[in-house]
This record gives C-alpha cells, structure tokens and sequence, in this order.
C-alpha cells in the first residue's frame, strides 16, 4: 500500500466517522422536538362550545325556513306508454296546483326514435325505445290539452281540473262506493 492510497483511506474513514457523529447528534436533537398543539385544541374546543346551544333552548323561525324550503305533498308519478297502438293510457287527469312526474317509455319496435310533444307546457322529448324519459309537470291553469307523437300520428289528453271543481274529469275512474 503506497502512500496515496494510505490517505485516501484514512480520509474516507474521517469522513465515516464525521458522518455517524452529525447523525448521532441529530438523532438526539430530533428525539427532543416535540410539537405541543394542546393549547389549539383547547381553543377549538372552547369554539366549539359557544357554537353549541342546548336544544331546549334553542328557537328556531319557521317563516325563514320556510321561505327556504317549499313544503309540498310528494309528487305523484304517472307512467306513458307509447306503443305501435298508440299512448297508453291516452287520457291523463291532472290536478291543478299539485306537481307531478311523468316517465314516458317508449316500446314500439318499428319506430324505435319517437318522439314526445306537449306543446302546452313546452316539453319535447325523443324517446329511444327501451328507455324511460322523465319530466316534471305542476299545472296552473284548467283545461284540455294534447300530447302527440308525430313520427306515429299518436295522440293524447291531458285534463287538468281543479280540486274543489264539481265537473268530473274527463274518463277518470272514481270508486265503486260514489
């Protein structure tokens, strides 16, 4: 071993040697941080604690929240074949002021892209076949309206009638007991 590389190696050994130090060293430094985040907790909790308001105190102004929400009776759903036959059922009774979702399904197979028109309350809808359309509807204002198809020449009624009305809707079955 000449003398070069005698020193070569006892350089890189000092080097070994001042590395595992600093490591040593500052393993012991990192042991010793330590983050103290009781005093944040302690004021998250004290938030916390004023946001709370006991229940039985707690008042709450139904006309905000009911200006929010509308609260409504649940929607009825009504169903609309359009078949090789035509709408079935052709006549749809709706009454006024109440909403409505009408699923419109297509299963005519000669004519599988039909369409769905209800001029009146300006809904449009291609039906596909096989597939169920949706639309919500929530008449103002009685009377008798058409629904057509026109690739098929279908057509349909909507009656709308109002609740407190003593004429009958048109075709609308009744129980057997009026």
């Amino acid at each position: 071993m000449n003398l070069q590389n005698f020193t070569h190696v006892m350089s890189f050994s000092k080097t070994v040697m001042l590395l595992a130090l600093v490591a040593s060293f500052a393993s012991e430094a990192v042991a010793g941080w330590k983050l103290d985040l009781s005093r944040r907790q302690d004021q998250i909790r004290k938030r916390e604690m004023q946001m709370r308001v006991p229940a039985s105190t707690e008042a709450v102004d139904s006309g905000i929240i009911d200006s929010i929400f509308e609260y409504a009776e649940p929607m009825q759903e009504i169903v609309v074949i359009n078949s090789q036959a035509g709408f079935i059922p052709n006549t749809l009774n709706l009454q006024k002021g109440k909403a409505y979702k009408i699923h419109v399904v297509n299963v005519n197979e000669e004519l599988k892209n039909v369409s769905f028109v209800l001029d009146t309350f300006s809904q449009h809808h291609a039906t596909y076949y096989g597939e169920v359309k949706s639309f919500h509807l929530n008449p103002k204002k009685e009377g008798v309206y058409s629904f057509v198809c026109p690739e098929t020449s279908a057509q349909g009624k909507l009656v709308v009638f109002s609740p407190g009305s003593s004429a009958k809707p048109v075709d609308m079955r009744f129980p057997a007991s009026e």
